[in-house]
């Protein structure tokens, strides 16, 4: 048995996550979880960053970076690490949450926006994919795996 937020395996006898207090579901129902949530419509958030809309408070930041949808994040402490790598690493990467944008901006909160899978969409440079893997396997270890929605390499 699997959660189907954290995607933690559970012996058979288990039936709900003693992390996210889901209902655990079976590999197979698991596998359809992962694929839906590969399925979320970015779009608006991507036309928003490309044209600037996301950051009106943050004048410096480069508006003509060609951005990836490349993960949801399950907390926003693993929001939190993977921007301060690839900040400390030069690599422009913004998060989506309900309550906006943060990271470079420095807008921080909580999130209502917590949907089967995570609630924190990465965004980073499509120049910097092979890096933001790199870093993010580092940092994350197997959890980047489940988080990724695109392959890379």
């Amino acid at each position: 048995m699997f959660c189907p937020k954290c995607k933690y395996e559970y012996t058979p006898v288990v039936t709900v996550c003693a992390d996210c207090n889901e209902t655990l579901v079976t590999e197979e129902e698991l596998k359809t979880v992962v694929e839906d949530e590969k399925k979320v419509d970015a779009s608006p958030l991507l036309e928003e960053l490309t044209n600037g809309e996301a950051f009106t408070d943050a004048p410096d930041f480069p508006k003509d970076i060609n951005w990836v949808h490349i993960a949801r994040l399950h907390s926003q402490q693993m929001a939190d690490m993977i921007l301060e790598v690839l900040h400390a690493k030069d690599i422009a990467a913004v998060i989506h949450s309900e309550t906006g944008y943060f990271g470079i901006t420095g807008q921080l909160g909580m999130s209502s926006y917590s949907p089967i899978g995570g609630g924190y969409s990465l965004f980073v440079d499509s120049n910097s994919l092979e890096d933001v893997d790199n870093e993010a396997s580092v940092v994350l270890g197997d959890e980047w795996e489940k988080c990724k929605l695109i392959e890379i390499g």
